[in-house]
């Protein structure tokens, strides 16, 4: 999650919604939040979703309304993106072992949290009511909008994703629409493949 503490906004950001690059891309503007991880007991990282009833109070007494922002991302490119971090843990010797994409997507919902929960999952997990959204496809627009002031941010990391590569086995897709894109699609308006 990023603070900004002068503005009384949070932004939460789910593995894979840029979060790095909206940090550095913020700069002294806003802070990077470390807290409880939204599924793992006793740990902590900056994917939080936990509101501070702190930043609600100083919001009130600065008589200005405190705002939460959830980065949503397309689940299929996001899914991708997933799978090339988990690519980038085993050429880096982190993962326990090796799975090409078909095998990941299928293996990925017995996997660490951070590659099997929906953005969808996050909200619920923060029990978030009140949000406005920033999509990752217009980052860099809808962050300005959102925080009043205008936004520059380092490049992305991986080059565009051609989805028809990546989904182009039927059996494979119809699983991850099921499993993983079916509620993101619906909740953000993006479309099913």
């Amino acid at each position: 999650m990023i603070f900004l503490p002068d503005k009384h906004i949070a932004i939460i950001t789910p593995p894979h919604t840029a979060s790095r690059n909206i940090h550095e891309g913020l700069g002294a503007r806003g802070f990077w939040v470390l807290g409880e991880d939204p599924f793992t007991e006793g740990s902590i990282n900056h994917h939080s979703v936990k509101i501070h009833d702190a930043w609600h109070r100083a919001a009130e007494v600065a008589d200005d309304e405190f705002k939460t922002y959830v980065v949503c991302r397309d689940p299929y490119t996001r899914l991708v993106g997933l799978f090339l971090h988990y690519e980038w843990s085993q050429d880096n010797g982190l993962a326990k072992r090796y799975l090409c994409w078909e095998e990941f997507v299928y293996a990925r919902e017995g996997m660490n949290w951070m590659f099997n929960k929906t953005i969808s999952d996050f909200i619920e997990a923060g029990q978030l009511e009140d949000y406005s959204l920033i999509r990752y496809e217009n980052l860099e627009g809808d962050l300005s909008l959102a925080i009043g002031d205008s936004v520059n941010l380092p490049s992305k990391y991986h080059e565009l994703i051609d989805i028809k590569e990546w989904y182009c086995d039927s059996s494979l897709l119809k699983h991850v629409n099921e499993t993983w894109a079916e509620k993101d699609c619906d909740i953000f308006g993006y479309s099913m493949l």
